[in-house]
């Protein structure tokens, strides 16, 4: 999981690089802060920012939460996602 939020931070990473890694965080649930901190970036890569979103919202429905003063954080790419899911 290390690993994954190291190339999710590493704006020198190519996108496809980071798009991966913040899908792959999906499957921890101990990630979501490093989600949320990428997510609320509005300057970052909207492909990036929507796979952000994705993972909180899998992250969050696996853990029966909705959050919505994060949500209310986000940048729009990846509140959208999360909003399409719930």
């Amino acid at each position: 999981m290390d690993e994954l939020i190291e190339i999710l931070h590493d704006k020198s990473a190519s996108i496809s690089e980071r798009d991966d890694a913040a899908m792959d965080l999906s499957d921890y649930d101990g990630a979501i802060d490093a989600l949320i901190e990428i997510a609320s970036d509005v300057t970052d890569n909207s492909t990036v920012l929507g796979s952000c979103g994705t993972s909180i919202s899998e992250i969050w429905m696996r853990l029966g939460i909705f959050d919505e003063n994060v949500l209310a954080l986000l940048a729009p790419q990846a509140r959208t996602e999360i909003e399409a899911a719930f």
